[in-house]
């Protein structure tokens, strides 16, 4: 497991542009809480931004694997 994370990790930080798909290998490999560090660091700040919206729908899924329900229910009640 460590191993896999570790090269997710390396691969996102040798090509910025698969960030997002790198997350989301994360979410699928059992690393919520990793995926969700990614996503707070990397997420475009405004809901404007072309990607925002897919980076909140792996920060959902995060969030709901984590069991973190109260924050899925909040951020799902706020989106745009």
């Amino acid at each position: 497991m460590r191993a896999i994370v570790l090269a997710l990790l390396l691969a996102a930080a040798a090509d910025p542009a698969r960030a997002l798909e790198t997350t989301r290998e994360l979410l699928a490999n059992g690393a919520p809480q990793v995926a969700l560090d990614r996503i707070e660091q990397r997420q475009p700040p405004e809901a404007a931004d072309p990607q925002w919206a897919e980076w909140e729908t792996l920060r959902l899924r995060a969030l709901f694997e984590l069991k973190r329900d109260g924050e899925v229910l909040r951020r799902a009640q706020a989106l745009p």
